[in-house]
């Protein structure tokens, strides 16, 4: 004899149904959308906190790494002064892709440094750096160029900062230009002109910031300026002032950072050995 099974009628049945499954799939992604956004928004947030940190005392170290040199120059070049420092260099070029560089107009700076010990003659025999520097003047530009110059290269360059699609079609560097004035005179002129025309030529940048705002707060290039506008400004100490715009940027994670209230730096030169042999009084 069959015996028949009863149903309460409240009694659910067990499982799930195709709503209840429909419905903790929609949850479940919600959810899932919701930690990954934040992972993402945590990841980038770390990404871009990385990238200040890193800029930040970049920036700040390059100030005082050409500031300590101007303090020491006996002669800051004028507006208008020009010159070509290397037609065949990829760190020379200028950032319309010339290579001819104009102060006052074009994004950079140039100077003379003295010898530490004036001895006529010296320099000329100078064979190492360390010797050029107790008997030579030096010359020394700082100038922005686009940071394509130096990664779009088929050029091996070893001032190529490395590809970064995201800024290098943005971003600039900052070279500096060092060579030492030869010959007997050793960097010893009469006049400013004398001393642009007999620059030291030939020789190669090399780079000593990345990720450069290429623009100032004036919304221009020029990262340089000096009211000294006159070829023939006879400079005493007191009366050369620069100032440097030099703000870092960069793209990460997609988003743009930018550390622009770092990079107004004002000094005054006081240019040595006045009064003595000097180059470009």
């Amino acid at each position: 004899m069959k015996t028949a099974t009863y149903v309460h009628p409240h009694h659910p049945r067990s499982g799930f149904t195709l709503v209840e499954l429909l419905i903790a799939l929609a949850l479940l992604g919600i959810l899932l959308t919701a930690v990954v956004s934040v992972n993402i928004g945590t990841s980038r947030a770390a990404a871009l906190l990385q990238a200040r940190n890193d800029l930040l005392p970049e920036t700040q170290m390059t100030q005082s790494y050409i500031a300590s040199k101007l303090r020491q120059a006996s002669y800051v070049f004028t507006d208008g002064s020009s010159f070509t420092l290397n037609s065949t260099s990829l760190t020379t070029r200028d950032p319309s892709g010339s290579y001819v560089w104009t102060i006052g107009t074009d994004p950079i700076m140039a100077f003379i440094v003295p010898p530490r010990t004036v001895s006529p003659g010296q320099c000329a025999a100078a064979a190492t750096d360390t010797v050029r520097d107790l008997y030579c003047y030096t010359f020394y530009a700082y100038y922005g160029t686009p940071r394509s110059n130096m990664t779009g290269s088929s050029t091996a360059l070893l001032e190529n900062p490395g590809a970064d699609s995201a800024n290098d079609g943005t971003s600039w560097v900052l070279m500096e230009y060092r060579k030492y004035y030869g010959g007997a005179a050793g960097g010893v002129f009469a006049t400013p002109a004398a001393a642009v025309a007999a620059i030291p030529l030939g020789g190669t940048g090399r780079l000593i910031m990345d990720y450069l705002t290429p623009t100032t707060e004036t919304g221009t290039n020029v990262l340089f300026d000096s009211p000294v506008s006159s070829a023939t400004f006879a400079q005493t100490p007191g009366t050369t002032n620069v100032t440097m715009y030099l703000a870092a940027s960069r793209t990460v994670a997609g988003q743009a950072l930018s550390l622009p209230a770092t990079g107004r730096y004002s000094l005054t030169v006081y240019p040595r050995n006045l009064g003595a042999t000097q180059a470009a009084n």
